[in-house]
């Protein structure tokens, strides 16, 4: 009989506990980083930390050599973890995990790197190569909460024109809109696309950030807006302005974090015929849930933001030359 409800008792354990885990894929969207050697999963449920240092570069992260450990909160943990890698010479060697099933691909300049069936709360593997990274999954099991998905629209990328033009044998556009309808754009001035896609051009006026029913606009980024034909000034939904000067690139990119609002706007004005991107520099992170009306709040006044940037030997530079330079405290590359 003590053996009988020892079985039953067992089996509704069993039973209980495969109820409360749950896995859940944590990407690099997933959460932020809280400086260039700690990331944090949204939920707190999930981190990265390296005893070298990553960052994000125009919108694309980051991983330099050193040891990168990666740890799940209490009840959890890691499945597996996957990410591609970009460097001109990729080197298969220079990855080496410390748990898990290894798989790497290597091809044209980029390492597909897949680790499974880790199963520990705490993992660690180390790089000793530069790599920008793509794609970072991170499987967890266990009670973690649920998150929303999370996405990321990159302009020319993933997105088309609507509402097209003609003047003088170019097309301009009034409106953009994300290839899975969650995102619209519309503004008052226009939308042009060089030939190859490869830049957008924006013309002066308001530009408005829309997102579907249900979803909110999480962040945004734009790197390296070029004025053209004079100087202007791009100002966001909060009134920060940021000055560009005529044909030159700003010090720093410009960035909007937890805005969690469905509409967001950014106006550009000023002198210039208009306001160069170059393809995959404009960045929107979108979501599901529900606006947060105190989530933009106005500052007293405008405020003029210019990152210094200096050479690796601390010398000041007029402009943010190509290479690696210091920005903001920290070291970033201009490609």
């Amino acid at each position: 009989m003590n053996r009988f409800l020892t079985l039953i008792t067992a089996f509704l354990f069993a039973g209980f506990t495969s109820h409360l885990l749950a896995d859940n894929t944590y990407s690099w969207d997933d959460g932020s980083l809280k400086d260039s050697q700690t990331w944090v999963s949204d939920d707190g449920f999930v981190s990265i930390t390296t005893s070298g240092s990553m960052g994000v570069n125009s919108g694309n992260p980051w991983f330099n050599d050193g040891d990168f450990t990666i740890e799940v909160g209490e009840g959890c943990t890691i499945e597996g973890y996957s990410f591609t890698g970009w460097n001109p010479s990729p080197d298969a060697s220079q990855f080496l995990a410390d748990d898990g099933e290894v798989d790497i691909q290597l091809s044209s300049g980029y390492l597909y790197i897949t680790v499974t069936d880790v199963g520990l709360q705490s993992t660690t593997f180390s790089l000793g190569q530069y790599l920008y990274h793509y794609n970072l999954e991170i499987v967890v099991k266990g009670n973690t909460p649920e998150h929303s998905k999370k996405f990321t629209l990159s302009l020319l990328d993933n997105d088309e024109f609507a509402q097209p033009t003609e003047s003088g044998g170019t097309t301009f556009y009034r409106a953009w809109q994300s290839t899975d309808g969650l995102l619209t754009s519309s503004t008052t001035g226009w939308w042009r696309a060089n030939s190859s896609k490869t830049w957008a051009y924006l013309y002066p006026g308001e530009f408005t950030l829309t997102a579907a029913d249900g979803y909110v606009i999480t962040s945004i980024t734009i790197s390296y807006p070029m004025a053209t034909g004079g100087a202007a000034t791009l100002t966001l939904d909060d009134g920060t302005e940021y000055a560009l000067p005529a044909d030159e690139y700003p010090a720093s990119d410009i960035v909007a974090t937890r805005l969690n609002a469905r509409n967001y706007k950014f106006t550009i004005s000023g002198e210039a015929d208009y306001v160069a991107i170059y393809k995959g520099y404009l960045l929107v992170t979108y979501q599901q849930g529900e606006p947060d009306a105190d989530a933009i709040e106005a500052p007293d006044a405008p405020v003029i933001r210019r990152a210094a940037v200096f050479d690796l030997s601390g010398r000041r530079l007029d402009a943010a030359l190509r290479g690696i330079v210091i920005s903001d405290g920290r070291k970033v590359l201009v490609p």
